[in-house]
């Protein structure tokens, strides 16, 4: 019981630190300027730009970060897509409030398409893919052909593509997911 209530209290500090109209004008300028660094260093030819948001340890702040990146990016203009690809513990569907089923392990599976599962609208410009279901192999499931081909046909749609990861000190998953991006 006790750790529930820990995990909880953590949920709900996260949830302040996500970029809102009540967020203090040093963490806004903050991540506007992580948003122009980002812009700065990528190539302008490149058609959907795709960040690998991680960490060398849990509770860094990563899932924050992304999130928070992109909130940024949209309220520019860009089409933004923020994928969680923590599939073994997913927190970004907490964060926003939405459901987490149908999500990328769903999608890499076969088992519903994309358009069902990508949550709209999440905020102005911005769309979310949710882990979906805990698969029992993460990192197998990302290192395939499906997942290859998902964020090829996304960087079509979305300007920015942020995505999620697990810690890199704890996981392989995101340094599988590093050959697909654009900047780390």
């Amino acid at each position: 019981m006790k750790r529930k209530q820990n995990h909880t209290k953590t949920d709900n500090n996260s949830l302040k630190r996500i970029l809102s109209d009540k967020t203090d004008f040093d963490t806004v300028e903050t991540y506007k300027t992580i948003r122009t660094n980002i812009m700065f260093s990528m190539p302008k030819t490149e058609e959907g730009k795709v960040i690998v948001v991680t960490s060398s340890m849990p509770n860094e702040g990563k899932t924050t970060t992304s999130i928070n990146l992109a909130i940024t990016f949209a309220q520019m203009g860009a089409r933004v897509l923020l994928i969680d690809c923590d599939l073994r513990k997913p927190r970004i569907h907490r964060y926003l409030n939405i459901e987490k089923s149908e999500g990328v392990s769903n999608i890499l599976c076969g088992f519903c398409e994309f358009d069902k599962a990508v949550k709209k609208g999440i905020k102005e410009n911005m769309d979310c893919l949710t882990s979906g279901d805990t698969p029992p192999n993460p990192a197998e499931l990302l290192e395939t052909e499906e997942y290859t081909k998902l964020i090829s046909d996304l960087k079509s749609k979305y300007d920015y593509i942020f995505i999620d990861t697990p810690p890199t000190t704890i996981v392989t998953d995101a340094l599988i997911m590093f050959k697909q991006s654009s900047g780390v």
